[in-house]
């Protein structure tokens, strides 16, 4: 136990330094109005279903394989905001990053029907404060509902590795948004 909370701690305290660095990069970029950055935005079709905003440090793919770590100050933004036609889900980025780069050619990569329900996967695994929809969340079966919580919660475990596999399809079918379009986008 020990090792576990020692490991976290130090997780914490690179993660917390990064954050700093980041938003220092930020308030730089602000200040002398340079916003230039890139994303890879899914727009959907249908009623929102999830909102989040955060910062992620992605360590697997789309793929099944396991992604370079990402040197600070590398990062890599992700948010699902709801729009008058459906949600709209972003990666961003800002400066060169070559795993934000792969990691969405990954995304890009899987058939057009699968990608909604990769989307909600990939928020499942690695954003910890979303805000789910009383009208979607109500509407899942209570199986459904459990294994979300179980894939939401699983990472809290003391000894918890997360499986390269954790992107792949897992046959959970919980989103009823559709894909409209993709697209990376470089301001």
């Amino acid at each position: 136990m020990f090792i576990a909370l020692e490991s976290f701690g130090v997780s914490r305290d690179s993660g917390l330094l990064n954050l700093h660095r980041v938003k220092s990069l930020y308030d730089e970029a602000w200040r002398a109005n340079d916003f230039a950055s890139s994303a890879f935005v899914v727009w959907l079709a249908g009623v929102p279903e999830v909102v989040c905003s955060t910062i992620v440090e992605v360590d697997v793919g789309f793929d099944g394989q396991s992604l370079p770590r990402l040197t600070p100050p590398e990062h890599m933004c992700f948010s699902m905001i709801s729009t008058p036609g459906g949600q709209v889900a972003i990666w961003s980025w800002r400066g060169a990053n070559s795993v934000a780069e792969q990691f969405v050619a990954g995304f890009n990569a899987l058939p057009h029907q699968v990608q909604a329900a990769a989307v909600l996967r990939f928020m499942l695994e690695f954003v910890d404060t979303p805000y789910f929809s009383p009208v979607w969340w109500e509407g899942l079966s209570d199986s459904t509902r459990r294994s979300i919580v179980d894939r939401m919660t699983a990472h809290v475990q003391p000894f918890a590795m997360r499986s390269p596999k954790a992107l792949l399809d897992d046959g959970l079918q919980a989103t009823k948004l559709v894909v409209r379009n993709t697209g990376l986008i470089s301001i």
